[in-house]
């Protein structure tokens, strides 16, 4: 979620089955931004619980594969598609 003017960025991950909200502050909405709170909200959580992700398919998510060196695999949507 992307503020007014650009002013700031709120990263959030939601778990599909019980509905778990996960929330970041980010200074800018970046590649490099995305995956350190990614990082962050995934390692605090326990591992059987941290198995994929499935993000949209914006620039701010370039960086990925960086997600990858801890075991969570990564699945884009179709463009277009819910």
């Amino acid at each position: 979620m992307i503020g007014g003017d650009h002013s700031g960025v709120i990263h959030t991950k939601v778990e599909r089955k019980t509905r778990y909200l996960a929330a970041t502050l980010l200074p800018r909405c970046g590649a490099n931004e995305t995956l350190a709170a990614q990082l962050c909200i995934f390692t605090a959580l326990p591992i059987g619980a941290r198995t994929s992700v499935t993000p949209d398919n914006g620039k701010e998510f370039t960086d990925h594969a960086g997600l990858h060196k801890t075991g969570i695999k990564t699945f884009f949507a179709d463009p277009y598609s819910s």
